[in-house]
């Protein structure tokens, strides 16, 4: 039945459209599209204490286990109540320790140093998104 209605059809077609959506995301790895932005948003976590740990301490951390005070304040800042070990775990592979910190050498570029790989199956996957020492993750 149409609707002289200009205004309902727009709300009706934005409803199908956010069903439609919902339908594919659900259909097509939805919860694994989840998982990813989850692990990307520890990587951002973990980047970040990282990077503050190096502004209060004046150097990098030798390893993650050093940042965890800083990664668990991160994460509030964030708005998350994950604490380390939820950080340290990778929800997108399941892997605990789910990512691998590599100590920035000085004069690195800073767009371009990755300092936190994902891991899969305990091992670097070169395929998923990297945290550099810019803070970015891409």
């Amino acid at each position: 039945m149409m609707t002289s209605n200009p205004q309902a059809l727009r709300h009706c077609i934005c409803a199908g459209l956010a069903v439609g959506l919902f339908l594919i995301l659900q259909g097509c790895g939805g919860s694994t599209a989840m998982q990813d932005i989850d692990s990307k948003q520890n990587l951002k976590i973990l980047g970040m204490a990282i990077i503050n740990y190096e502004g209060d301490e004046g150097q990098w951390p030798d390893s993650l286990d050093q940042v965890k005070e800083q990664a668990e304040k991160a994460a509030a800042d964030m708005g998350s109540d994950k604490d380390f070990a939820t950080l340290m775990t990778n929800p997108l592979t399941g892997d605990n320790p789910g990512y691998q910190y590599v100590m920035p050498a000085e004069g690195d570029p800073i767009e371009e140093t990755v300092m936190l790989y994902q891991l899969r199956g305990g091992e670097r996957d070169e395929t998923l998104a990297k945290c550099y020492q810019s803070g970015s993750v891409r």
